[in-house]
């Protein structure tokens, strides 16, 4: 596995409803995740890249998250 790509930290993707970041670390912190793994932000999106075979596409996802972290502004 190579370096990690430049960009953000980690974000979260939803749909379907408005998801707030407080939401995702609430139920992330009840079930246990430790902090350093949660979520900076949040993103509605509507739908995740996939492979061909419809498994998530994680360079895609990557690829992605910087892309929405960067039009929102982040750094």
């Amino acid at each position: 596995m190579g370096p990690a790509a430049p960009g953000p930290r980690r974000g979260a993707a939803a749909h379907g409803g408005d998801v707030e970041l407080d939401e995702v670390t609430g139920h992330l912190e009840s079930v246990g995740l430790s902090k350093t793994k949660w979520p900076e932000y949040v993103y509605d999106v509507e739908e995740l890249p996939q492979t061909k075979v419809g498994k998530l596409d994680r360079g895609g996802a990557r690829d992605l998250a910087i892309r929405l972290h960067t039009r929102e502004g982040g750094s």
